[in-house]
């Protein structure tokens, strides 16, 4: 029976991948003991590699700045989009350090805003989805390996699509849970269609004491690159629409009609 590629659901895949860098850029962190610990708990480890990928139609935009000095997460209009958890920590003494470098809060607010023009700009064309790429701590949702998030407005993608997305991860084993432990998804203001929100337990790819990699870590990268071949047409199906022959590996583009 003949192959075809599956109907396309998105014509473009922006991967936006916000918390990936430990290393701060402007401020002096590292002498802080406690600051230091939530910096190994809190950044998204790997995810600049586990999102990635030499797939067609998908777009990594990945921030250079450590969530600790600027937080790219932060939506506008919130109370500070500077160190969320350098300003919100109990250190003081950071706290009016970092509110007297005038210099250095323009710096991290002019890569918040670069992050998101860099968003905006990759996903201006039509039919885009944006997937807001994250990893989280064990302990704080030891019973879900992949949390899938979006929001409760028109960024919304179909059921259809949150469907495919949960059971290409479902049927690897993993246990996914939708908008638990976290919940939505980035959407700038001016942007007009699907965002849809990755969050991956860190234990699944990772050891979250030694910061390493696990052997599981290309299996994971894979699942990830199937769910970017099923969103954008390019997972294989019979012409009867039954499944067969799934991708779940290295996508070969030389076979791409």
């Amino acid at each position: 029976m003949k192959e075809q590629h599956q109907k396309p659901i998105y014509n473009k895949i922006v991967a936006a991948i916000p918390h990936s860098v430990s290393k701060a850029r402007y401020f002096n962190l590292n002498d802080n003991i406690a600051l230091t610990a939530q910096i190994k708990e809190w950044t998204d480890w790997f995810t600049d590699e586990l999102f990635v990928t030499d797939t067609p139609g998908v777009t990594a935009i990945i921030g250079n700045i450590s969530r600790f000095e600027c937080d790219l997460e932060r939506l506008e209009g919130e109370h500070d989009r500077i160190g969320k958890f350098l300003l919100a920590g109990s250190d003081n003494r950071l706290k009016e350090e970092a509110s007297k470098k005038s210099a250095w809060r323009n710096l991290c607010l002019a890569e918040w805003y670069r992050y998101r023009a860099e968003i905006l700009s990759a996903a201006s064309e039509e039919n885009t989805l944006i997937i807001d790429c994250h990893s989280f701590p064990c302990d704080y949702s030891p019973d879900v390996d992949i949390c899938i998030g979006f929001n409760e407005d028109g960024s919304k993608p179909s059921e259809n699509t949150i469907r495919i997305v949960s059971d290409i991860f479902k049927e690897a084993g993993y246990s996914v849970a939708l908008n638990h432990p976290y919940s939505n998804a980035i959407a700038p203001i001016e942007y007009v269609g699907d965002s849809l929100m990755i969050e991956i337990n860190k234990r699944t790819y990772m050891n979250e004491k030694t910061l390493q990699k696990n052997n599981n870590f290309n299996r994971l990268k894979d699942r990830i690159a199937s769910v970017y071949a099923a969103l954008l047409g390019w997972a294989r199906r019979c012409d009867t629409g039954a499944v067969r022959g799934k991708y779940y590996g290295k996508i070969n583009t030389d076979n791409f009609n």
